[in-house]
């Protein structure tokens, strides 16, 4: 029963999300320094957001915002890794559709993209719990 009540707690399970959403930044993070995706500027950026900032202990609104800033600076880069043409076609309505390829870059940076915007989801979502709870508990006394 207590078992229950532990994997039903909502503080805990939005940590266990946080924690993994911060796992698979790190393989992420990996991912594009092997395929050299990065500029200068956002391997700088990525670096100052590693660990000691995205503690959950210590979510910060700055935090969350440098996570989606820098998941949208990658945008115009992983536009550049991506090739997009028209391929016509006779037999379509539309003479025709639009098709795309991706470098290997390019799906290392959607990668990191991804997982930025995931983990400042559920930093953000942690954080709202914490500060729920703390009022709740102020609300009780």
């Amino acid at each position: 029963m207590c078992e229950d009540r532990e994997r039903q707690d909502p503080l805990r399970e939005a940590a266990f999300e946080a924690l993994s959403a911060a796992d698979r930044l790190s393989e992420a993070i990996v991912a594009v320094e092997v395929a050299q995706a990065l500029t200068r500027e956002q391997l700088e950026q990525l670096r100052d957001l590693r660990p000691a900032s995205l503690m959950p202990s210590q979510i910060t609104r700055e935090a969350v915002d440098a996570l989606r800033g820098l998941a949208e600076s990658l945008e115009p880069s992983i536009k550049g890794e991506t090739m997009t043409w028209f391929v016509h076609d006779e037999h379509d309505m539309s003479d025709g559709y639009e098709d795309s390829e991706t470098s290997d870059k390019g799906f290392a940076l959607i990668r990191l993209r991804s997982a930025l915007q995931n983990l400042a989801e559920r930093l953000m979502l942690l954080r709202n719990w914490q500060e729920a709870e703390r009022i709740a508990q102020q609300l009780r006394s």
